[in-house]
Order: C-alpha cells, then sequence, then structure tokens
C-alpha cells in the first residue's frame, strides 16, 4: 500500500512539474519612464515662479506568466523603479538664473497583472500595484547670478511609505522570448506630505522591454 501511495505521489508530483513548466514562463524586463506627481501647478506670475514638468526614469525586475487558457492569464511582477517630478524656477529679470528642482522618488514596485489576449501574440493588462519606497530626494541643479548650484537633499520624512496604484497597458510577445510593453500607471495614495489640502498622487507611463524564459 505504502508503494503505491509512494507511486502515485511520484506521478501527481511529475505531471504538476511537467505542466508547470509548460503553463508558467519567466522572465525579466527593463523599462523606461516618464513620470509625473499629479498636485503641482505651474505658479508663474509677473515672469518669475515654478514650471512643472514629468521626470525621466526606468525600471527593472523579473516577472512570471501564469497561463489558465490561450486567451487569460495572470503575470505578478516584481521592480525596481523611480518616478517622481520635474520643475524649472523662473527668476525675475535682475536675477540671471537658470536652476531645476526634481523630485526622485524610488520604489519596489509588486503588481499583479490580469492579460487578456486580443491574438496570439497581443494582450491587455489591467492589475492593482503596491509599491514600497526605498528612497526620497530633491535635487536641485543649476546656476544662480553666476554661481553652480548643486544640491541633494532627503525628503523621506515628507513622503509616504506606500502607494497603492493600478497599471492599464499592452503588451507584445514574440515567438523567441522577447516581448515589448506600453503601460500606464496611476497612484491612488497621496504620496507627499507638504499641504493638507493638496493631494500629491503618481503618474507613470512606461515603455518596456523583457525577455521571458
Amino acid at each position: 500500500m505504502k508503494k503505491i501511495v509512494m507511486i502515485v505521489v511520484v506521478v501527481i508530483s511529475t505531471t504538476l512539474s511537467v505542466n508547470g513548466q509548460e503553463l508558467i514562463r519567466y522572465g525579466v524586463k527593463l523599462g523606461y519612464n516618464l513620470s509625473s506627481i499629479s498636485g503641482f501647478e505651474n505658479n508663474v506670475t509677473n515672469g518669475e515662479g515654478i514650471t512643472y514638468a514629468s521626470l525621466s526614469g526606468y525600471s527593472i525586475g523579473g516577472f512570471a506568466e501564469i497561463s489558465f487558457t490561450d486567451e487569460l492569464s495572470v503575470q505578478p511582477e516584481l521592480l525596481y523603479s523611480t518616478k517622481g517630478n520635474s520643475s524649472k524656477y523662473i527668476f525675475p529679470s535682475d536675477v540671471e538664473g537658470d536652476l531645476e528642482g526634481d523630485i526622485k522618488l524610488a520604489y519596489v514596485d509588486v503588481s499583479v497583472l490580469g492579460k487578456y489576449y486580443l491574438t496570439q501574440d497581443l494582450s491587455f493588462e489591467l492589475g492593482p500595484q503596491l509599491s514600497f519606497l526605498t528612497s526620497a530626494k530633491y535635487h536641485t541643479k543649476g546656476e544662480i547670478d553666476g554661481k553652480e548650484e548643486d544640491n541633494s537633499s532627503n525628503i523621506r520624512e515628507q513622503s509616504k511609505s506606500v502607494d497603492i496604484g493600478l497599471n492599464i497597458g499592452a503588451s507584445y510577445k514574440f515567438d523567441f522570448g522577447l516581448n515589448l510593453g506600453l503601460r500606464y500607471g496611476i497612484g491612488f495614495s497621496d504620496v507627499l506630505e507638504l499641504y493638507d489640502n493638496v493631494k500629491y498622487t503618481n503618474r507613470v507611463f512606461g515603455l518596456s522591454t523583457g525577455y521571458a524564459f
């Protein structure tokens, strides 16, 4: 009886292992982020003030795609991702300067995407994301009245440690394992503690390339 049970266990384990290899693919990915933080508005009066713009960054990490049918799969991801916002100071006419200030936030993003394949290779993606802050800095660089400025300060105390968001996008995979992705991430959490009556949320437009083994 024990031998029969052992044989059954071995057969089931082998079957699950083989099926797992067919249904689960692991991979790595690298991406470009164009991010911004909503809540900042351009403030220019009488030729001076601050204008805000998007900030370039990147993401890197790994993923696993678990297929249930030819059309449906789930893709959990673990990525290190940089986000933030860029600003430029406009000085009054009696001051010569060109100064930029960047809010740079770095996160570990944990996401689970549901994927629906419109064709054999093209899929639509949608799913939640939980982001854990690893660093938060404010960096200024430029020149004021002939004096160079290059300073960086830690703003971790003014930043929230967790961000909850949603990803929506599409991806295309090739037969040899390479895949390309286009994604927009919307953050729901207030990520900065600056003003009580203003909510600052992450927005990230991402392009990525990955390889599945």
